[in-house]
C-alpha cells in the first residue's frame, strides 16, 4: 500500500496491490507468503473507522532472544521438579509395597477404612509437606498448560491440540490436591475441631472442579 494521486484528481488515495492475482504478479505474492510462513515478514491488520487494512512488511533478519541467563535456568528448574516428583513417587511406592506385605502377613490387624488416608499420612510423614506442595504445584502447572503434539505433513510442521484422556486428567487433578492437603494442615492449628469435618469435602470439591475444568474447557493453544 502507498499514497498516490491520479493525474486528473488532486486528492490523495490509498493504492493497493493484491498479493494474489490472475497475472504473473502472483509469483511475487506467493513468495511473500512463504517469507511470512518462515518468519521473515510480518502481517498486521489495522482497523479504523473507514475500514480494515491488512499489510505485509519488508523482509527482516530473524533475531533470537533468550530468557535471562539463557535457557539454563528453565532447563535446570524443569529437571529439578522432575527429580522431586520422581523421588516422592519412589518413596510412596516403596511404602505402599511394604504396607501391602504387612497386610498379607497381619490381615486381622488392618482396618481397610484407614487405607483411604494412606497417601496423605505417608506423604506428610515420609516425604514432607514442602516437597508435596511442589508436587501439587507441578500437577497444577501441567493442568494449566496446553497439551500439544507436533504434526507433520507435506514438509510442514505445526502444533495441534491433543486433549488429555480421562485417566490422565483424573490423576493430575488428584496430584494437585496435595496443595489442598498442605493448606488444611496449616489451618488445622486455627480450626482443630472442624478440620476433620470440612477437609474431606474440600478435597473432593477441589478435585471435582479441576477435573471438570480440564475436561470441559481445557487450555487451547493460541497464536
Amino acid at each position: 500500500m502507498q499514497y498516490g494521486r491520479f493525474l486528473n484528481d488532486s486528492s490523495w488515495h490509498f493504492l493497493f496491490q493484491p498479493l494474489l492475482t490472475a497475472d504473473a504478479w502472483s509469483f511475487y505474492g506467493w513468495s511473500m507468503f512463504i517469507d511470512w510462513a518462515m518468519g521473515v515478514r510480518e502481517v498486521v491488520s489495522l482497523e479504523g473507522d473507514e475500514g480494515t487494512f491488512a499489510f505485509i512488511s519488508n523482509q527482516y533478519s530473524i533475531e533470537a532472544y533468550s530468557t535471562s541467563g539463557g535457557n539454563l535456568h528453565v532447563l535446570n528448574s524443569t529437571i529439578l521438579m522432575a527429580y522431586l516428583v520422581l523421588y516422592s513417587s519412589i518413596v510412596l511406592t516403596g511404602l505402599l509395597a511394604l504396607g501391602t506385605v504387612y497386610i498379607f502377613h497381619q490381615p486381622a490387624k488392618v482396618y481397610p477404612i484407614n487405607l483411604i488416608a494412606f497417601s496423605r499420612i505417608a506423604g506428610s510423614v515420609w516425604i514432607g509437606r514442602p516437597m508435596l506442595f511442589v508436587r501439587g504445584c507441578t500437577a497444577l502447572a501441567i493442568l494449566g498448560s496446553c497439551n500439544v503434539v507436533l504434526t507433520q505433513a507435506r514438509n510442514w510442521t505445526w502444533f495441534v491440540s491433543n486433549p488429555r484422556g480421562v485417566l490422565e486428567v483424573a490423576t493430575l487433578a488428584s496430584e494437585a490436591t496435595w496443595i489442598v492437603y498442605n493448606i488444611q494442615d496449616a489451618l488445622q492449628f486455627a480450626f482443630p475441631k472442624i478440620t476433620p469435618i470440612y477437609a474431606p469435602y474440600a478435597v473432593v470439591l477441589a478435585w471435582t472442579l479441576q477435573f471438570a475444568l480440564e475436561t470441559l474447557q481445557p487450555v487451547q493453544p493460541s497464536g
